[in-house]
């Protein structure tokens, strides 16, 4: 069982505030409270946002950017894993990650054959291994490796030490995850954990699903997931990921005063030790 409280260091994801380039997203971070990022780093889906670190000058960037905020780069993503995955012309993009201090590589499986994605990761993770990466699949419900049954799959079948999942609230909820097979879990093969909430009423076309996951999630306890059934059942104490894009709701914000927001908004729920939902009260 996972234990968290408002002491815990923090990371942010970048989806969060994806539009903001790695070292303003560091600087940013680091005054909101944040202890890690990770960093967009290749493209979620053909042509998405994202910021490369190839670039010497890129790469030199952040890690000044870093230095000076003190924080550390936790991860770079994402790698949709199908049968076009070429993991040799990823080599570039894994390596100035390692450089600047990134232990994770962030991953979904998109084809329908695990066996597929079970081989790409498994590519990954001998390119990353060298490098201290470890690969970290991410299920969601809206891609064809969609649920926590799936991607204890797909790591099982890599054969890899260094392949591991890693467990979104979100997706752990609206993929309607086993809650105790996540708890059997061993510690060792949950790689990362990323904290959100969102509304009781899940969306129902896939295409609904990936917009809410992008643009609807709420900050902790706004919602009504049961995040403390959820923290309960995690096995080991991954680092605290958020992932809470609210330049939605809050447009007229600057991206530091949200990611503040954010990162207090945390602070107060795990100060509370993750209450039930509001609803399971009144009821």
């Amino acid at each position: 069982m996972a234990s968290y409280d408002d002491r815990t260091p923090l990371s942010l994801a970048h989806l969060s505030e994806l539009e903001v380039p790695p070292p303003a997203l560091a600087a940013m971070a680091a005054r909101a409270g944040f202890a890690s990022i990770g960093v967009r780093a290749l493209p979620a889906v053909p042509g998405g946002t994202c910021h490369p670190l190839e670039d010497r000058a890129a790469r030199v960037a952040l890690r000044d950017a870093l230095a000076g905020s003190g924080t550390s780069l936790l991860c770079i993503e994402l790698v949709p894993i199908g049968r076009d995955l070429a993991p040799e012309r990823l080599l570039d993009a894994l390596e100035a990650g390692a450089e600047l201090g990134a232990s994770r590589l962030v991953v979904t499986g998109d084809d329908p054959d695990r066996d597929v994605v079970a081989a790409g990761m498994a590519a990954l993770c001998d390119i990353a291994a060298p490098l201290g990466m470890s690969v970290d699949i991410e299920f969601m419900p809206f891609r064809a490796v969609g649920d926590l049954a799936a991607a204890l799959d797909v790591v099982a079948r890599t054969g890899r030490d260094n392949a591991h999942v890693l467990v979104d609230a979100l997706h752990a909820f609206r993929s309607r995850s086993d809650l105790a097979l996540l708890a059997r879990t061993p510690p060792r093969l949950v790689g990362g954990f990323q904290l959100c909430d969102a509304a009781a009423e899940a969306p129902t076309a896939a295409v609904a699903l990936a917009e809410e996951a992008r643009t609807r999630r709420m900050l902790p306890g706004e919602g009504a997931l049961d995040l403390g059934a959820l923290v309960a059942a995690l096995p080991g104490a991954p680092v605290l990921g958020l992932e809470v894009p609210l330049a939605g709701r809050f447009p007229a914000m600057q991206p530091a005063a949200r990611l503040a927001a954010l990162a207090r908004g945390a602070r107060d729920f795990l100060a509370g030790g993750f209450p039930r939902p509001q609803q399971e009260e009144q009821g």
